[in-house]
């Protein structure tokens, strides 16, 4: 990204600070190079890869610029967007009308100011207002979306084109293997010989196993202790495994370093889970690595720097509990016993997480699916990486889990993950995760930490991940949406259920008053025309109407407010944004033209909203500013000068009446409805990258049930939940 001049930016806008005009963003974007875009009527747009939205009126996709408060409009210029101020779009009349009662006190006012109060009140006798009309039968603006890439993986199989090897869904299948293909036999020798296990079973000498495979030690160890690329190292790991094979009485053993074909790595990775479940018992080898200072280490801290790989969560998981595991010092020659319900305090610092796993598998606790591969892709990702492919995590989740995608070596940690969830019935978790709002930005896909403290089990997604896209990103279907429009309030129209009578009257008197003059006029005048007799009866009716209207002018300001005040029974749904913080009086002036008491903080709609209980316990929301935290953030955000770090924005919800303070990246231009979660729709709030049609997940909002009704449903859209750096 080049940075433009802020010096002479700041001349620039300070000569043109009107309420229409438009600040270039702080940081342009690379004009050498060009992406194509295709939006949903096919119609195609080039050029650099600027912030755009899909322009809800006519589906094409259009340059953003965001409103914002003054006081950004005049700070720093880091945006990638466009800024423009905030606009009253209430109607001039009504502007007129409310003015002169815009300032009324309850206190006394002095001769001065009650002379003012009636000059205003002159001003604003023509006000006769108007309000906006109802569009999209009073629904929210849609998102124009449709994809017309292709995924990577489909849930269906028709929807593959030709698939490469491996890649599709449906090479999925239940691939257990019931003996592994190599052991180490023991014999005479130093060592255990690596041997083909049907080779061990056709020997003659072995006809009395009659055809099975033999009862072998699974061998545990980390390449921090013995290096795969260093002879004595091995040498030594062969000889503990040999030494420990035979204290238990078998004639095999397993270990990675020889049983595992380098050129059949992506097929043999996650048949260890099986080669673990078959095997008689575990024995684990330990010895000084690097961080291990020599002879000073004991054998638990030695213990732990193995518990820190990936692939030992599931071998301590999967083998049998009928015999304790055993730990092996390299230099020392009696074995750490060790049962396997007490393994977890001592190998790992995740212990109480990683205790339930073992309970589950010993059959002491019942976890659910879900709560099963939440609780086991925790304690994975918080473990190194392996040694094998990018998608160990997964991998070694797979182990875990029935059915098992073919793997494939270019997936990432998530494509990997995606592949499973898809293979799986998993509780659909990456549907509950997309709705999970991220505790911090640099939150990981995997986490489950929410911002709102619930669990991952507490959202019920409505939502279906039809495939996995590349650039880490999934296509999903069945979302409700709605555009959210930046760049300007529009007028709301309103509707009541019921016309009261004296709403009825004023009504007709408010919009009859110039008609009554008119007419009055005619008749006084033509009262001057006719035969005596009839003269006195147009001149008096003449004469009422037009003291009626001139009545009507006078009070204009104050028929005007008593029509248009009060509560609304219903309103033309708009989701407003704005960058930045405003009180809520301010807020509703500038789209309806005076403080009504109309708009509300919500109580729940986002991590920043707060709420209290008034005196009669009833919950109302406050402003989220009189936390001293977030008022803080909300100054910070005005002289923020990091691209790429959090701002604050408002929404305005005009179906709820409701205003959400939230944090984010970058404005998001929709808000997709995919979950729900303790009686409110889980919103996710989405910018959109046109470059290559992507959702990415800003922030989560919570948003009242019944905006559902005034949405409608989204095509299949790329969903993405963190934007690549």
């Amino acid at each position: 990204m080049q940075e433009v001049d802020l010096e002479g930016a700041n001349e620039k806008d300070t000569a043109n600070d009107s309420p229409h005009s438009v600040q270039e963003a702080g940081l342009k974007p690379d004009h050498s190079k060009t992406f194509r875009h295709r939006d949903g009527l096919g119609r195609i747009y080039e050029g650099p890869p600027d912030d755009r939205f899909l322009n809800p009126l006519d589906g094409t996709v259009k340059e953003l610029v965001v409103q914002c408060t003054d006081a950004l409009y005049r700070g720093p210029k880091k945006s990638t967007y466009k800024r423009t101020f905030i606009r009253n779009v209430s109607p001039i009349t009504l502007q007129i009308a409310t003015w002169p009662i815009s300032h009324i006190y309850d206190e006394p006012r002095s001769r001065s100011k009650k002379l003012w109060d009636n000059i205003r009140w002159a001003v604003g006798i023509p006000g006769l207002a108007a309000t906006g009309t109802i569009v999209n039968h009073g629904n929210y603006d849609p998102f124009p979306y449709r994809y017309w890439g292709s995924c990577k993986v489909s849930r269906n199989m028709l929807e593959e084109g030709t698939p490469s090897s491996g890649a599709n869904l449906y090479a999925a299948r239940n691939n257990r293997i019931l003996e592994p293909k190599y052991l180490c036999i023991v014999g005479d020798e130093q060592f255990g010989r690596r041997k083909l296990v049907s080779e061990w079973k056709n020997d003659l000498e072995n006809q009395s196993h009659h055809g099975k495979c033999p009862e072998y030690l699974f061998i545990a160890y980390t390449t921090e202790h013995f290096n795969h690329s260093s002879g004595p190292d091995m040498q030594a790991l062969h000889a503990i495994a040999t030494t420990a094979t035979r204290s238990a009485g078998l004639i095999a053993y397993w270990v990675g370093a020889s049983c595992m074909q380098r050129e059949n790595v992506e097929d043999d990775v996650f048949r260890i889970s099986d080669v673990v479940r078959g095997a008689h018992s575990m024995a684990i080898v330990i010895g000084p690595g690097a961080r291990d200072v020599q002879g000073q280490s004991s054998t638990k801290s030695m213990l732990q720097h193995w518990g820190e790989r990936l692939w030992t969560l599931p071998e301590a998981l999967l083998i049998s509990s009928k015999r304790p595991i055993s730990v092996y010092r390299r230099g020392y020659q009696e074995p750490l016993l060790v049962p396997k319900n007490q393994f977890a305090a001592m190998a790992w610092a995740d212990s109480t997480m990683t205790r339930e796993l073992i309970d589950h598998y010993e059959g002491n606790l019942t976890l659910t699916r879900l709560e099963l591969v939440t609780i086991a892709i925790q304690c994975l990702f918080a473990r190194q990486r392996g040694e094998y492919l990018p998608g160990d995590h997964s991998y070694a989740l797979m182990g875990l889990l029935r059915i098992r995608p073919k793997i494939d070596a270019t997936d990432t940690q998530f494509q990997a993950f995606a592949r499973l969830s898809l293979a799986n019935d998993s509780d659909m978790l990456l549907e509950r995760l997309m709705c999970i709002s991220p505790a911090h930005p640099a939150q990981h896909w995997s986490s489950v930490s929410d911002a709102y403290g619930i669990n991952v089990w507490d959202i019920y997604p409505a939502c279906q991940i039809a495939g996995v896209c590349s650039d880490d990103t999934v296509l999903v279907d069945g979302a409700f949406g709605a555009t959210i429009h930046w760049d300007k309030f529009q007028k709301v129209a309103n509707t009541r259920r019921k016309r009261s009578w004296k709403r009825l009257a004023i009504q007709a008197m408010l919009h009859g008053a110039p008609h009554y003059f008119v007419i009055g006029m005619v008749l006084f005048r033509a009262g001057w025309d006719i035969r005596k007799h009839w003269a006195l009866f147009f001149e008096s009716i003449g004469i009422i109407l037009i003291a009626t209207a001139c009545c009507v002018f006078v009070s204009s300001p104050y028929l005007t407010r008593l029509l248009y005040g009060g509560r609304f029974w219903g309103t033309q749904a708009f989701l407003f944004g704005f960058e930045g913080y405003l009180d809520i009086e301010t807020i509703e002036s500038q789209i309806f033209g005076h403080r009504m008491g109309r708009l509300r903080w919500s109580l729940y709609g986002s991590s920043l909203s707060r709420h209290r209980k008034n005196d009669f316990g009833e919950s109302i929301g406050v402003d989220p500013t009189t936390d001293p935290l977030t008022r803080q953030k909300a100054e910070h955000a005005l002289t923020n000068t990091i691209s790429d770090s959090m701002r604050i924005f408002t929404l305005v919800d005009t179906n709820t009446m409701t205003v959400t303070m939230f944090e984010a990246v970058k404005p998001p231009v929709v808000v997709l409805l995919c979950g729900a979660e303790g009686g409110m729709q889980r919103a996710i709030a989405c910018s959109y990258d046109w470059t290559t049609g992507t959702c990415y997940r800003e922030t989560v909002l919570r948003m009242e049930t019944p905006v559902l009704e005034k949405m409608s449903r989204v095509e299949r859209f790329r969903f993405g939940m963190n934007r690549a750096s």
